[in-house]
């Protein structure tokens, strides 16, 4: 429940204030760069997400382990 809370604060925070930002840099063409700024972030998320090597199924052991206890 936690972990969707902070994901709505962040995605909220970003969609309210990247369209601002883009806005104040170039007021003439302001839709065609949030969709620029958008579809390079989607992106490179996408690339974070396949070559990050703790995404991959199998890097991360299924049980912690524990020292044997005496």
């Amino acid at each position: 429940m936690a972990n969707a809370a902070m994901f709505m604060v962040r995605v909220g925070i970003a969609v309210v204030l990247l369209p601002i930002r883009v806005e104040l840099v170039d007021l003439a063409d302001k839709v065609a760069d949030f969709g620029l700024v958008s579809g390079v972030s989607g992106v490179s998320a996408n690339f974070a997400t396949v070559f990050n090597p703790l995404a991959r199924p199998g890097s991360l052991p299924a049980r912690p382990r524990t020292t044997p206890r005496p």
